[in-house]
């Protein structure tokens, strides 16, 4: 399996992709070879758009070719690519592209992967967010960055916190979908602010668990998070719809 190469043309003056894009691929440490493939682009075409965005230079490892019926394809390796960058996990990606957990593991790390779950160097920020204890202050500097559309992988590097931390915290209290051709890797308050998303919702508290949570101002008044949780499954029985939906 060749890697896909380009027409024979010269490397673009200016870059075709934003720098979050090949950024977040570059910084989960995928292989030149790899993210050629993704971005259909030629290795000089990558090599332009790293030193525009005065990126490294990358880890040069061909592809291997398969053979048979279970074969990766490229578009499975596509697939695997675009989930790895979305922060799926392997077992998520697995049944996007029928193929094993254990398949998709090995996959990801003959493309240069780097496991999410690291050690972090003492005295980091990393270190001390390693078991995330989430409170009002991070909750708010999470959704201040959400709608100021940072990318989700910068935000986990600007805050310590591992990707799939930020990603379920984002879903839990009620943060909402972006449009990813928006995302930028740098955190602008002023964007935030502004943020035509959060003109829509309100923050409130939940009566339920004392946590602060996004919604819509006719929403539900019980966080994500309080509807999911054990405790009120046990409790829910007492209490009916229209507690769980009023507004405060």
């Amino acid at each position: 399996m060749d890697v896909v190469q380009g027409r024979d043309r010269k490397a673009p003056n200016t870059p075709t992709y934003e720098k979050p894009e090949i950024a977040v691929l570059v910084g989960y440490g995928f292989h030149l070879q790899a993210i050629s493939l993704h971005l259909s682009l030629s290795e000089a075409e990558v090599h332009a758009h790293l030193a525009a965005f005065g990126l490294l230079s990358l880890k040069s490892q061909p592809l291997r070719a398969g053979t048979g019926p279970t074969a990766w394809t490229h578009a499975d390796i596509r697939g695997l690519i675009a989930g790895l960058s979305d922060g799926r996990s392997f077992r998520e990606i697995g049944e996007r592209i029928d193929r094993s957990t254990k398949s998709v593991s090995a996959k990801a790390r003959s493309l240069g992967f780097r496991v999410r779950t690291r050690v972090p160097l003492p005295g980091s920020r990393a270190a001390e967010h390693a078991q995330v204890s989430w409170s009002a202050a991070l909750d708010t500097e999470l959704g201040d960055r959400w709608f100021a559309d940072q990318h989700h992988v910068a935000i986990a590097g600007d805050m310590g916190i591992s990707v799939g931390a930020i990603r379920s915290r984002a879903t839990r209290i009620g943060l909402p979908r972006r449009n990813r051709a928006a995302l930028v890797t740098q955190f602008d308050i002023a964007r935030s602010a502004t943020s035509a998303l959060r003109a829509m919702l309100v923050r409130r508290k939940c009566p339920f668990s004392g946590v602060q949570f996004w919604g819509t101002r006719h929403g539900p008044r019980l966080s994500p998070l309080a509807r999911k949780s054990r405790a009120f499954q046990r409790v829910s029985g007492g209490l009916n719809e229209a507690c769980c939906s009023a507004p405060l």
